[in-house]
């Protein structure tokens, strides 16, 4: 029976510890000899990461309890594991060393790699490949110092090797390494590096290596144009070159402007062009090897596309140079597809009524099984909150955004009522938000209220073009899209303009923070989860993958515009802010370290400005404990209430 009532008084279909328990987290998929293989990861565990995979129709763990599956190279992270057909190569999380593990014999584990380096350093690995022979691990390889920056490789092991070995490094000279990749043939590795102070979605060079026996023949950079981002290479099964790439400077209706397939002629030495679509065929590299396509014929691959902020399937016939588009209508979202057979891939995705994952998909029939879903949900579907892709104008670009209408079979809302706003902000600031079935977003639609989740402008998966229109102007023209995506909604009658909240993490953390200074009248209360509260600090302090990245968001390093830096930085405008915010943070975050929100926390205090702060211990930057996220949650509804309440 439904209850007219305000809808403050909602209560949600979802308490906030259903939102978590028995819920877990998919990463990277691998096939081997037509055995499945994936990442699970476990709130409930503290966020342990384990291999899983498909065994007589029955999912086996295959990782024992005191083992967790998980790199810091990058400190975000990416694949960490390599399956082969009698072994299992992973980096443990707690020591950071590559172990190998009999598939026979799932408790005969053995350390590859030393505890630390001769050199004091850490050595810290991600996106395994191995020789057709079986000799050779290679990875992207991190040394971690306490007293110097990072130095970033491309490594390898010598599997004839018995014992524990200090990897060798095959090529150096570069910031950073994107992740090798071996042809079938195993003569040749190629992998894309870059330097400060580019981030890999901004410049970078595709090398090619001629590696025979376990020793370095040749190299050879790919010429590309200038300002081009490569990405994702891989070789078919003819030992041809494949690869993705973007170039700057480009119009929104020129295919360069896109990540678009070609292929390298090692004959004449020439880049060929594959695909000219006005669609994205990839996505910014923040983890290691974050493969979105796979070959699964000699001249045909199966690829991940982007376009107005929803994912699916499309095959490319890399000889025709023909797209055909697929059409799952339950997918909105896809990630790391694997190849099975000629026919089938498995991958991890999700829609806007399909939670997250671990999917088959049959291409010749078009049929789509699911193998196990992060979580079981009790929910019908006429409480599923549903995305609506918006565009709106906002200064002299068009921005983008999902909104959700708040929804409760329970409640029938009271004549004339208005709900009440919640602003996700997403993190990167490359990154994007999906559209998929969320039971995060499914719990605050049932509380009464709408989600506004914004794609920003310097958002991904709407071309080079979009994506690089925040450098100079991070925290300018992405505050000026929330304000006008804020006042459109407001405008249209859609939302309460007294009762808007803003909320997001990282990026998006300072985003909130940000924007309080600026627009100080628009929201009632922000929620900022490790965000950025003095730019300054931050250039100084955090980690090497991000350390030069304000240098192209700010135009210039701390030496060059640090007025920039000093203006847009939040505490330095605290006089400014009038709306309560509520800060989360963990304490062994490593990229926005914990000193951001506790000192912004302090000037709140001081100024009388409501505020709470939550530090939750070992944490990093993200949560992945299930009693941490529920507290999250709990804490950031019941500040909202508080503060509604003042109003009244």
């Amino acid at each position: 029976m439904e209850v007219n009532t305000s809808y403050l008084q909602w209560e949600p279909i979802l308490k906030p510890e259903e939102l978590y328990k028995n819920s877990i987290g998919f990463g990277h998929t691998q096939t081997v000899d037509g055995k499945l293989f994936w990442i699970e990861t476990r709130p409930e565990e503290g966020g342990r990461a384990v291999l899983v995979t498909l065994e007589n129709e029955n999912i086996k763990e295959l990782t024992p309890r005191d083992y967790y599956i998980r790199t810091r190279v990058h400190e975000y992270g990416g694949k960490s594991f390599l399956v082969t057909p009698n072994n299992i190569f992973f980096v443990n999380f707690k020591d950071q060393r590559i172990y190998k593990q009999n598939l026979d014999n799932l408790q005969n584990i053995s350390p590859l790699t030393p505890e630390s380096n001769a050199d004091g350093s850490v050595g810290k690995y991600a996106g395994f490949d191995i020789t057709p022979d079986f000799k050779f691990l290679i990875f992207v390889y991190e040394k971690e110092f306490t007293d110097k920056e990072n130095g970033n490789y491309i490594g390898y092991l010598d599997l004839g090797f018995d014992g524990i070995q200090e990897a060798k490094i095959l090529h150096q000279g570069s910031d950073f390494y994107g992740a090798p990749k071996i042809s079938p043939n195993g003569m040749q590795i190629a992998f894309t590096t870059w330097d400060h102070p580019n981030m890999p979605w901004d410049t970078t060079k595709l090398i090619l290596l001629d590696f025979i026996h376990g020793k370095l023949i040749d190299q050879l950079e790919i010429q590309s144009p200038t300002d081009s981002s490569i990405c994702l290479p891989l070789f078919n099964l003819q030992n041809e070159l494949f690869f993705v790439m973007d170039v700057a400077n480009k119009d929104e209706n020129d295919y360069r402007n896109w990540w678009n397939f070609y292929k390298y002629d090692k004959s004449s030495g020439s880049i060929i062009t594959i695909t000219q679509e006005l669609v994205e065929f990839a996505d910014p590299a923040w983890l290691i090897d974050n493969n979105s396509y796979t070959f699964f014929s000699d001249t045909k691959l199966i690829t991940k596309y982007t376009s107005n902020g929803s994912s699916n399937f499309a095959i490319v016939d890399t000889q025709g140079k023909d797209v055909q588009y697929l059409n799952l209508n339950k997918i909105s979202y896809i990630a790391y597809p694997s190849v099975i057979d000629s026919e089938n891939i498995i991958f991890i995705g999700g829609g806007p009524k399909l939670i997250s994952s671990v999917f088959t998909y049959n291409i010749s029939l078009n049929k789509l099984v699911t193998l196990k879903t992060s979580k079981f949900i009790d929910v019908s579907e006429e409480n599923i909150p549903q995305p609506k892709f918006i565009e709106f104008k906002s200064g002299n670009v068009i921005a983008k955004a999902f909104f959700y209408s708040p929804i409760n079979s329970n409640y029938q809302q009271l004549a004339g009522e208005l709900p009440p706003l919640k602003v996700m902000i997403h993190g990167g600031p490359t990154g994007k938000t999906n559209p998929i079935y969320s039971l995060y977003k499914n719990y605050w639609t049932s509380a009464g209220f709408a989600i506004l989740d914004l794609d920003y402008i310097g958002s991904t998966g709407y071309g080079r073009k979009y994506r690089d229109g925040l450098k100079i102007n991070w925290g300018v023209v992405d505050m000026e899209n929330i304000k006008d995506a804020v006042e459109l909604l407001v405008q249209e009658g859609k939302v309460d303009k007294t009762k808007i909240t803003i909320s997001g993490g990282s990026a998006g953390g300072y985003a909130v923070q940000r924007i309080l200074t600026l627009y100080p009248n628009l929201f009632a209360a922000g929620a900022s989860y490790y965000g950025v509260a003095d730019l300054l600090e931050l250039a100084k302090t955090t980690h090497k993958f991000e350390s030069r990245y304000l240098d192209s968001l700010m135009n210039g390093d701390v030496t060059q515009a640090i007025e920039t830096y000093v203006e847009r930085s939040p505490i330095n405008h605290i006089e400014k802010i009038k709306t309560p915010m509520v800060l989360f943070q963990g304490s062994e975050d490593k990229i926005v370290p914990p000193e951001q929100s506790r000192m912004i926390y302090k000037l709140l205090l001081e100024k009388g400005i409501k505020t709470k702060y939550f530090e939750y211990e070992g944490e990093g930057h993200g949560f992945r404990n299930s009693k941490n996220n529920v507290d999250a949650i709990i804490q950031e509804k019941e500040f909202y209430k508080e503060v509604f309440i003042q109003q009244e």
